[in-house]
């Protein structure tokens, strides 16, 4: 269990950190928009402003797992072919392979970090 969601707590804080700045700038940008707001709204752009980072976090867990599955690998391939000079798509997928074995889980911080905000959002949508 630890190997699952603690392996790597600097994707978490880049997880949180992205998602706190989409937070901040969604508030932002409702105060300027509606400056006299009453208490509904208020509440209501915090659900929006918790569920709109959990959201772009589980999509982004999403491709990074589809990534690890090896669906993009002949994109990555095309960019650094020349640079490491691969021969064939076989070869660098082979070497995506042994690095993927030892990096299963990269997806997890943003699934962990994405559902935590969905669930904030979704404990105050109760309350709304």
């Amino acid at each position: 269990m630890k190997e699952i969601f603690l392996h790597s707590p600097k994707k978490y804080i880049i997880a949180f950190c992205l998602s706190t700045t989409f937070f901040i700038v969604y508030m932002i940008s409702q105060s300027i928009a509606y400056p006299d707001s009453n208490q509904w709204l208020i509440l209501f752009n915090y659900v929006n402003a918790f569920s709109i980072p959990g959201m772009i976090l589980i999509c982004i867990g999403g491709l990074s797992t589809v990534n690890n599955f090896g669906a993009f690998d002949i994109f990555n391939y095309l960019l650094v072919k020349h640079k490491y000079n691969y021969r064939s798509l076989s070869d660098f997928s082979n070497d995506k392979d042994i690095y993927r074995k030892k990096h299963r889980y990269v997806c997890v911080p943003y699934f962990t970090v994405g559902f935590i905000f969905l669930i904030i959002s979704l404990i105050l949508w109760i309350f709304l």
